[in-house]
């Protein structure tokens, strides 16, 4: 129950504590608080909210092709976020 809610219905939110005057009030009128108190013993963990598809739709993740690698490639060099200097291969040196 929320006896906050319960007194700024009743116009007793300009009180500074009129939650406790409703919580007195219903004691005092005998209705059973005791009713309305929660059944956990500890409170309710905080739950995260499942990232979930909608529709039943199936996601399969697939691997990026050459061509979409070589555009982001483009793109990023055209817009300076990779800088090309010069191509460096490494080779297999045959020394004995």
């Amino acid at each position: 129950m929320n006896y906050s809610d319960l007194a700024r219905r009743h116009g007793l939110q300009d009180q500074k504590l009129g939650n406790m005057i409703v919580k007195e009030y219903l004691t005092e009128q005998g209705v059973d608080l005791q009713h309305f108190q929660q059944f956990r013993k500890r409170p309710a963990k905080a739950r995260r909210k499942l990232n979930r598809t909608y529709g039943g739709e199936i996601t399969v993740p697939t691997p990026r092709t050459t061509r979409e690698i070589k555009e982001t490639l483009k793109v990023n060099v055209m817009w300076h976020i990779f800088y090309m200097s010069s191509i460096h291969v490494n080779q297999k040196s045959n020394v004995t």
